[in-house]
């Protein structure tokens, strides 16, 4: 029988705005855009937040990126095999 580790993860803030993600992680700005428009990031869904025809970031919308998301893809990405309670996304 495997043994049991319980692990406490805390996200500081479910969504972070591009400027703050980037002071934190040290990224520039345009490596941020880059990552949210290829995939590599998610951002909170709005209705404006990307032109339906360049599949750009508008630039009045407020970008901000789901941290919550990118906790749980890392937990994944590690590997680690985790069961989480409640509505879990699958990557």
């Amino acid at each position: 029988m495997k043994p049991i580790i319980s692990i406490n993860l805390v996200v500081p803030a479910p969504y972070l705005p591009i400027e703050e993600y980037c002071r934190l992680t040290g990224h520039a700005k345009s490596t941020v855009l880059l990552m949210v428009s290829d995939g590599r990031l998610t951002i909170k869904h709005k209705a404006d937040a990307l032109n339906s025809k360049t599949g750009r970031i508008k630039v009045k919308a407020k970008v901000e990126i789901n941290m919550v998301e990118q906790t749980l893809r890392a937990l994944h990405e590690s590997g680690f095999d985790a069961r989480l309670s409640g509505a879990v996304k699958s990557f």
